[in-house]
């Protein structure tokens, strides 16, 4: 779904006066259209403290990482409690191990079968026909 260029504008003020002046704002966009917009050119012309950045049109990849980090916010993160920092680190690295568990295991064994087959084929074409 596209989003208007004009649409951008109410979340950019929200920001603008919730974060100290001075501050510099970086604000990551996946779509290149808004920027090319007059209405966002000129109030960025007015707000020089944001900066836009672009994603590449072929960061496919990009996706997955927001995935990733969509389910470590839905099962790890939101609605928990923290007492400390260590004990967020803990959570995330917890979540990194259950999640990447199966990942290795699968990894692995896909990881052996393919130098077995290496392994076989190199004996074989060691072999006079």
């Amino acid at each position: 779904m596209q989003r208007p260029a004009s649409g951008i504008h109410p979340l950019l003020e929200r920001y603008r006066g919730r974060d100290p002046a001075g501050k510099i704002i970086h604000v990551i966009l996946d779509n290149y259209g808004p920027h090319k917009h007059p209405k966002t050119r000129a109030w960025l012309g007015r707000h020089p403290r944001f900066t836009f950045h672009y994603t590449p049109t072929s960061a496919s990849w990009l996706n997955a990482v927001e995935g990733f980090f969509a389910k470590l916010t839905k099962r790890r993160l939101r609605r928990g409690v923290f007492c400390s920092i260590v004990d967020l680190q803990a959570a995330i690295n917890r979540f990194l191990r259950v999640r990447f568990r199966s990942v290795l295991h699968v990894s692995r064994a896909i990881m052996r079968r393919i130098i077995a087959s290496l392994t076989k084929a190199s004996l074989t074409a060691g072999r006079c026909s």
